[in-house]
């Protein structure tokens, strides 16, 4: 998996001349006028939105992890919508543009 994860962003690095991806990661972790990065942003969303009640703010209780681990497991292991269905979709992909045009119904 590391091994395909490099070669993807080598294939993408190649594809992408304008280093558009890297602008992004590197926006990512720019400090805010709070000191806060857009990166810690979305992670403490997802971190609250995945609580066993989601909303209710304050530290983690054990029902927490046990909840956002869950959800981590599960789109980890879901063949349809997880991570999985990601994999396939970029090992499928057609960077080169070779692929043939899709056909309608």
């Amino acid at each position: 998996v590391a091994n395909d994860a490099l070669d993807l962003v080598q294939t993408v690095q190649g594809l992408d001349t304008d280093r558009v991806l890297v602008r992004i990661l590197q926006n990512m972790v720019v400090l805010d006028a709070d000191e806060n990065t857009p990166l810690e942003t979305i992670l403490d969303v997802m971190s609250e939105v995945n609580r066993s009640a989601p909303g209710v703010g304050g530290p983690y209780e054990p029902d927490d992890f046990v909840h956002a681990l869950g959800i981590s497991h599960d789109f980890m292991t879901d063949e349809t919508h997880g991570l999985e269905r990601l994999y396939d979709v970029v090992q499928n992909r057609c960077v080169d543009m070779s692929c043939p045009p899709e056909v309608g119904p």
